[in-house]
């Protein structure tokens, strides 16, 4: 479970894997319905402070004694944190709490 106390830290890192999913330069797979996937990409999805996101993840090893690690998003922020106002996190404002 990733905890995150800032919005704008949960939106940047989940927006992060959505691009590398999109270059499809790595061993990299996201499943998100469509419409979720370009609501993040826009950024029109705010999130407000003291949100929760959940990312499971796994070991899948491979027949050669190596293997990958799998992960699946299964919250991304509660839904209670999504909000429609001016004073929420939005994709061009507080950009250094993540850097």
């Amino acid at each position: 479970m990733l905890y995150v106390s800032h919005g704008a830290a949960i939106r940047e890192f989940i927006l992060s894997l959505v691009e590398v999913a999109d270059r499809k330069d790595r061993d990299y797979h996201l499943e998100l319905p469509a419409h979720e996937a370009n609501m993040i990409r826009s950024g029109s999805k705010r999130i407000d402070n003291c949100s929760r996101t959940i990312i499971e993840m796994a070991w899948i090893a491979d027949e050669s004694g190596g293997g990958h690690w799998q992960g699946r998003l299964q919250l991304y922020a509660d839904g209670a944190h999504f909000v429609d106002s001016s004073r929420a996190p939005s994709p061009t404002a507080n950009a250094d709490v993540v850097e």
